[in-house]
């Protein structure tokens, strides 16, 4: 539920508690709300005139979108350990497993993990195919 709230919020989406309650409607609306206060009290996200915002969007300009890289890379932290190092290391063109264990120096479970929580975030996308050497993961465009 926090994941899909906060995979909304960065690309653009608008979302308030009541509209959290209503899509997260099998789940009871105390539990939502619970989940929603645990992520605004953990500075995650903040409250707007109702609306839910990204913590790091700046007040003076409510339109942002907060696209730059630091604010981005707060929130795929958010998905799971080792996200934010596999999520560099493909913003740095090394997008195979094999070069993301390098360049993390991380295991290959831990590497695999990590792209699981970005691939179900709909943060990046497999180019290829399981079991292939050349499959590549690749950033999804936030536009």
């Amino acid at each position: 539920m926090k994941k899909e709230l906060l995979v909304g919020l960065l690309r653009g989406e608008t979302w308030t508690v009541s509209q959290a309650e209503n899509e997260f409607a099998p789940v009871a609306p105390r539990d939502v709300r619970s989940e929603v206060e645990d992520l605004l009290q953990a500075g995650v996200i903040r409250s707007i005139d109702g609306q839910l915002k990204l913590g790091s969007e700046a007040e003076e300009n409510p339109e942002s979108t907060s696209n730059s890289v630091a604010d981005s890379l707060t929130k795929i932290s958010t998905l799971g350990p080792n996200t934010e190092a596999v999520y560099r290391s493909i913003s740095a063109a090394k997008s195979t497993v094999v070069g993301l264990i390098e360049s993390t120096q991380l295991s290959e479970n831990k590497v695999r993990y990590a792209l699981k929580q970005l691939l179900e975030a709909h943060v990046i996308a497999m180019r290829g195919g399981r079991g292939h050497r050349s499959t590549r993961y690749e950033l999804l465009n936030r536009d």
